[in-house]
């Protein structure tokens, strides 16, 4: 698994509650400064990301803030989300107002807000693995490629406007997508099932 910094990503769609934040699904990046790379390894499992030096800076796309690229290995799937993350955000950005996309590589994904605080200050939030699949946020990355950005929903002109203490983390649960031959099988079953049904 390769994690670099300087990417950014833009725009948030349709939204889904998840417990003790708020998960959306989204659509849409660009990339920003050129990144840079750090190895580990890649496939199905647990994908652990330390956020402990990212900041955000500014509105979702703005090459001002602060993200990172990680390459997960081929034909996987996001279908489960957990953090444990210590914040600060300084007046007058609300602690609430801090928003983490996680993409792939043709813009789907999710936003996470992992803090509830509507005020300026510190907190900590932790979540245990939560499943997307549940709440029709899992999705696709059949290229191994993930971003994340770090942003705020308007540009504060001072900054940075929230942090995170050291041993902050991310943790997402990959599995493999299931191969087209499977899910055409099933079908067939179900088809069958249904034919068999009729007479």
């Amino acid at each position: 698994m390769k994690i670099c910094t300087g990417l950014a990503c833009a725009m948030i769609a349709c939204c889904g509650a998840g417990a003790h934040a708020q998960v959306s699904a989204a659509r849409g990046f660009s990339l920003g400064s050129t990144p840079t790379a750090l190895s580990a390894p890649e496939g199905a499992g647990m994908v652990s990301v330390d956020i402990s030096n990212m900041v955000h800076n500014n509105v979702q796309g703005s090459s001002w803030n602060r993200s990172l690229f990680v390459d997960v290995g081929e034909d996987l799937r996001v279908t489960g989300i957990a953090w444990d993350l210590s914040g600060a955000s300084v007046n007058p950005m609300l602690l609430s107002d801090v928003s983490i996309g996680i993409f792939n590589s043709k813009g789907n994904g999710i936003v996470l807000n992992p803090f509830e605080t509507d005020a300026a200050g510190s907190e900590v939030s932790a979540q245990s693995l939560m499943s997307l699949v549940a709440i029709n946020q899992d999705f696709d990355i059949a290229d191994g490629e993930l971003y994340f950005e770090f942003f705020l929903p308007f540009n504060p002109i001072a900054g940075p406007e929230a942090s995170y203490g050291a041993g902050s983390m991310l943790t997402l649960e990959v599995a493999p997508i299931p191969a087209p031959g499977s899910m055409a099988l099933g079908l067939g079953a179900v088809t069958l099932v249904a034919r068999r049904r009729r007479r």
